[in-house]
């Protein structure tokens, strides 16, 4: 659900036929001002929609009448300031094992505490004083390669019951550790135990309630990087 500016007015985006966002609906709507995401409706068909009340925390998906886009698709813009969504229901992520997903990129080379995802207690991943950071209830890892602030990349860190801790960026092994604090729920930017704004953009989010195998892992990352492809020339951001 975008809210435009114009008129505070509200209205739901759907997908085209091929289940791309539908860009044109959008900017038909918005016009030439600006369009915020009120509402990020989940399409797990469990209702973990994210939400955000509040319009000036609201991303931004639309600017003067131009999309937002990083790798040549549509995504949302968190301004550095106080932007967030958050979800209000009961937690969900309350047990190991867990695999968080999500395709995000920074907008600036900023050493501030940001936060892209983070849960109800204190759990994140994001570009946390411009390293690469994961924490859960401790530091899993805080790698010193900086997100890229031209382009989304993505991220997988898995939590299992009894093994180590592992995550991945651009399909490429980061860290093997132990913290497995929880985060209860996923939220962005400052919704969340912890008011640390992310400025850069989030693309995509997934959550499972269990360790995703190789293959699984493998497959799901591989339709990101198709459908977000990452220019050959910066093919080695993570390393």
């Amino acid at each position: 659900e975008v809210r435009r500016s114009s008129d505070n007015s509200t209205q739901n985006i759907g997908f085209t036929a091929n289940g791309d966002l539908d860009t044109t609906a959008l900017k038909t709507f918005v016009g030439s001002g600006n369009g915020f995401v009120t509402i990020w409706y989940d399409q797990s068909g469990n209702t973990r929609n994210l939400t955000e009340v509040t319009s000036s925390k609201q991303p931004g998906i639309v600017n003067a009448g131009i999309m937002y886009r990083r790798n040549g698709k549509p995504t949302l813009y968190l301004d550095g300031s106080d932007d967030g969504m958050i979800y209000s229901g009961a937690t969900y992520l309350n047990s190991n094992p867990i695999t968080v997903n999500l395709v995000a990129g920074s907008n600036a080379n900023s050493n501030a505490l940001r936060r892209a995802i983070q849960g109800s207690s204190n759990w994140l991943v994001g570009p946390y004083g411009n390293q690469h950071s994961w924490f859960a209830g401790n530091w899993n890892h805080q790698i010193s390669t900086p997100w890229s602030t031209t382009l989304v990349e993505y991220f997988t860190v898995t939590q299992p019951t009894s093994n180590s801790c592992t995550s991945f960026r651009n399909g490429v092994s980061q860290t093997s550790a132990n913290n497995k604090g929880l985060p209860g729920k996923i939220n962005l930017g400052t919704e969340g135990a912890y008011s640390e704004p992310l400025n850069g953009y989030i693309s995509e989010v997934i959550s499972y309630s269990t360790e995703l195998n190789t293959t699984d892992r493998q497959s799901m990352e591989a339709s990101q990087l198709a459908y977000y492809p990452i220019p050959s020339t910066n093919a080695n951001l993570s390393t």
